[in-house]
């Protein structure tokens, strides 16, 4: 069983990188076109409460 490790991020680029596209939250959740990227998971590693693996 493999264990998946976080990414550390920098939650101010990610969401300067989300609005300099012009994308909301329910954009970036969509594009990631995988169901376990919700639209909270993307506000937790906006807000830092959780990071990507």
């Amino acid at each position: 069983m493999s264990m998946e490790q976080t990414k550390p991020i920098n939650q101010e680029i990610l969401k300067w990188a989300r609005l300099a596209q012009g994308l909301s939250i329910e954009d970036v959740a969509k594009k990631m076109n995988r169901k376990r990227i919700t639209v909270e998971t993307v506000i937790a590693w906006e807000n830092g409460s959780e990071s990507p693996s």
